[in-house]
């Protein structure tokens, strides 16, 4: 835990020494009309199960959530509290107002062509959110084009497989439209995080600021251990 705090803090100073142009962390105020506060889980691992079961715990409607399997799916059912637990892509997941992606990075934009061939212009007006700190809302273009709003929502934050993190106080960085953005603050706030608005452009600075700061405080980390 005290490494996840060394890590976090030193990322925080790689990624505004490298960014420079951050809002939304001291006192902004921020507008919420978002009426609907239900939500879709796409992907059940670490990020999604812990996620979804705090995005409940705050008041959040989970309607459904699609893993790689059915068994997988009903695991991550149980372990968030609600859902209706789907093995495969399915329309019913348009049931709700926003959806939240946390798959690997490499599928988030594969994922993002079958979502649209799946809806197609049924997703006008909703939101898509994808966790992934590497990509930008740009991995979600094929459902922008088909009407959904479209952003990304990343925790700086480890997650482990025993257990979901307290996210209170972390930093989660947002960016995406100006609808998805909204929402994507909102859903930051409610999980106890602090959200950060950094530009599209900037999501490569941003991440490759994260990874490199978490490497070197692991160096420090291990050498400490070995002085």
């Amino acid at each position: 835990m005290q490494f996840d705090f060394l890590a976090r803090e030193f990322a925080k100073h790689a990624i505004l020494t490298s960014i420079g142009d951050l809002t939304g962390i001291n006192g902004e105020t921020v507008s919420l009309k978002v009426t609907s506060s239900t939500i879709a889980i796409i992907g059940a691992g670490r990020v999604g199960r812990a996620l979804g079961k705090q995005l409940r715990e705050s008041g959040w409607r989970i309607t459904s959530v699609v893993a790689r399997s059915e068994p997988s799916a009903r695991r991550a059912t149980r372990y968030i509290g609600a859902g209706r637990p789907y093995g495969r892509l399915t329309r019913l997941i348009l049931e709700t107002a926003v959806v939240l992606i946390a798959v690997p990075d490499d599928a988030v934009a594969g994922l993002a062509e079958q979502l649209a061939e799946i809806g197609g212009e049924e997703w006008k007006g909703k939101i898509v959110l994808h966790t992934s700190g590497a990509l930008d809302s740009g991995a979600l273009a094929p459902l922008q084009r088909v009407g959904a709003s479209v952003g990304s929502l990343h925790p700086l934050q480890s997650f482990s497989s025993r257990v979901a993190p307290s996210l209170e106080g972390v930093w989660m960085v947002v960016e995406g439209t100006p609808k998805a953005l909204k929402v994507a603050r909102r859903i930051a706030r409610d999980l106890g995080g602090v959200p950060v608005h950094i530009r599209l452009q900037d999501k490569s600075a941003y991440h490759s600021a994260g990874v490199f700061s978490a490497a070197h405080v692991l160096a420090l980390v291990e050498t400490g251990t070995r002085i």
